[in-house]
């Protein structure tokens, strides 16, 4: 007998990490690791830099919980 775990849980809210992505989702990523672990002198830019992305992903996911 070979047991498996099959587990299935329904979200209001699309994972980030599947498909269809683009460069939005690894654009905000890497400015959100700037402003979380960069050095207190290249946070202000990213900050900037990361404003339009975080905000884009931010309404794809809302728009997809909507949806639901």
């Amino acid at each position: 007998m070979n047991i498996k775990l099959r587990v299935w849980e329904p979200s209001a809210v699309r994972n980030a990490w599947w498909h269809p992505y683009d460069e939005t989702l690894g654009k905000a990523l890497r400015e959100t690791a700037a402003i979380l672990y960069g050095r207190p002198s290249i946070r202000a830019g990213a900050i900037r830099d990361g404003v339009t992305p975080l905000l884009k992903l931010t309404a794809r996911l809302l728009g997809d919980a909507i949806k639901r």
